[in-house]
């Protein structure tokens, strides 16, 4: 039998028990316990699947809607970085180099279109895709450097497998890229525009001595 007994602080009753608490009174039964366990763990697998398949369909549209463009976008990104690094090369050996410029732009145009057509499949990735459009026309500030512009042609490569990573994570999760690929994209766009913005600046500097 339990009475109530005045508290320490006024108004408040104290909970008495007429026996002392043994062992068993708080030591519930382990086939219970196996038997609470089981039953809970059931009922996650239940609505784990069930989320499953909500979400499938569209996982699926997902990927049905990023599937057709990912060899041309491959292409393309792969395309610019190839078609940039042999204009450099040519520059360096005092080559002709209209040739690939024709061919990068036709890449950079194909990536433009492409990155809106698929703004939605991959959001998050929008500035990374921005800035391969525009490594064909930065690396041509690099006549005079041909070393220094293979150090931005090394940072807009980075750029390129980050964007490698968080498509293909794109298309097999089919959902748009984690914010962990996004977070990686973006660090590596950062990086690529901090550099040539500062060989930019060098440049002005140069010209203005140089007037």
């Amino acid at each position: 039998m339990v009475s109530l007994q005045p508290g320490l602080l006024p108004g408040w009753p104290q909970v008495k028990h007429d026996r002392p608490s043994t062992v068993n009174d708080v030591t519930a039964d382990p086939t219970v316990v196996a038997a609470v366990i089981t039953a809970g763990l059931a009922l996650v697998g239940v609505l784990v699947a069930a989320l499953m398949r909500w979400r499938q369909p569209a996982r699926n549209a997902h990927r049905d809607g990023l599937g057709p463009s990912l060899q041309q976008l491959a292409r393309d990104i792969s395309g610019i970085m190839a078609t940039s690094t042999t204009y450099l090369r040519r520059v360096e050996r005092g080559q002709d180099t209209s040739e690939w410029i024709a061919r990068m732009r036709i890449h950079r145009d194909a990536l433009k279109r492409m990155r809106t057509e698929l703004r939605y499949h991959l959001a998050g990735l929008d500035d990374g895709l921005h800035f391969m459009t525009r490594v064909g026309d930065y690396v041509q500030h690099y006549k005079s450097d041909p070393a220094t512009g293979q150090k931005f042609l090394d940072r807009a490569d980075q750029l390129r497998v980050a964007l490698d990573k968080a498509i293909a994570y794109a298309y097999s999760e089919g959902r748009t890229p984690s914010r962990q690929r996004r977070w990686a994209v973006n660090r590596r766009v950062r990086d690529a525009q901090k550099f040539h913005d500062a060989w930019m600046e060098r440049e002005d500097l140069g010209s203005s001595s140089a007037n």
